[in-house]
């Protein structure tokens, strides 16, 4: 039995990390160890398998089963499960799978085509956490209000929220004692890391990872302008990464060009324009990756 994840281990560098697939779209396992190789020897120790960056949303509950299978037996990273259901039914499943196969926490997403009340998505957090058994990093993908995000802070299996910018500081100084409160937005890590954040959990960070451990470093140690100079330095390709549009296929495009093998993006999330890809290449040079 894997140990559940504490709040404590919530800091620093979290990296969603991307999931390869073949032509066929079948999963590319050799990739994927290769790519949990990469992150350990970037200084990761924990990462998100199945989040919005390592295409959740496109795995069946088999396939992230089996890809957080790969991940525990072939490396010693933490494991928090992405879990984007449709349903509560389908997210229990999928926690349930998730918890047998190895992972130590969840990033629950509430479901994603319909909009829920806050009573409808407090219940759903409740009913997967008594389901699973695991610990829940909360995913605030619609930039939910402070009052809901302070509620939600308040379920005792709830050990962490990643939240977008403007929430960050107030959500710090009203449940901090709580929750870990973890950065979300690509681009402005540092600003979420001096607004108060104790961890940062970005598609950036799967692109990145030493870059983003040296600017957390930098910053816990005190040295702020260094830890701005390398923030600068990748800004950005953050920016590029970021963008809503097809976001799993900017990622590992970025990835690609850095001579990482990430394998075939899925459809219908497979194809970035010819301008889009030119600004990562851009974004890349000004970084002094290419």
């Amino acid at each position: 039995m894997v140990e559940a994840l504490r709040r404590e281990e919530v800091r620093g560098v979290i990296t969603p990390i991307v999931t390869p697939f073949n032509r066929d779209e079948t999963i590319d396992l050799d990739c994927f160890e290769r790519e949990l190789s990469f992150m350990e020897a970037s200084g990761i120790k924990v990462i998100i398998i199945g989040g919005s960056t390592g295409s959740g949303n496109e795995l069946s509950a088999e396939e992230l089963a089996s890809l957080i299978r790969t991940a525990t037996s072939k490396s010693n990273l933490r494991v928090i499960a992405g879990i984007i259901p449709d349903t509560t039914k389908d997210a229990i499943n999928r926690a349930k799978l998730a918890q047998l196969a190895g992972a130590a926490a969840l990033l629950l997403c509430p479901p994603t085509y319909n909009g829920i009340t806050d009573e409808s998505a407090l219940a759903f957090i409740t009913d997967v956490a008594a389901a699973s058994g695991l610990p829940i990093v909360f995913y605030d993908h619609f930039n939910y209000s402070v009052d809901l995000l302070k509620r939600i802070a308040r379920v005792p299996e709830v050990i962490a929220i990643k939240c977008v910018f403007q929430n960050i500081g107030e959500l710090v100084q009203t449940v901090g004692d709580h929750v870990t409160v973890a950065a979300g937005y690509d681009p402005i890590t540092l600003a979420g890391y001096v607004m108060g954040a104790e961890a940062s959990i970005c598609g950036i960070h799967a692109v990145l990872p030493k870059q983003n451990v040296e600017i957390y470093q930098a910053f816990k140690d005190g040295n702020i302008a260094e830890a701005m100079q390398l923030t600068k330095a990748i800004g950005p390709i953050c920016r590029e990464v970021s963008q809503a549009t097809n976001f799993p296929t900017r990622i590992k495009y970025a990835i690609c060009l850095l001579g990482r093998d990430v394998g075939t993006p899925i459809r219908p999330l497979d194809r970035i324009g010819q301008a889009d890809k030119a600004a990562i290449e851009d974004a890349l040079r000004v970084a002094g990756l290419r």
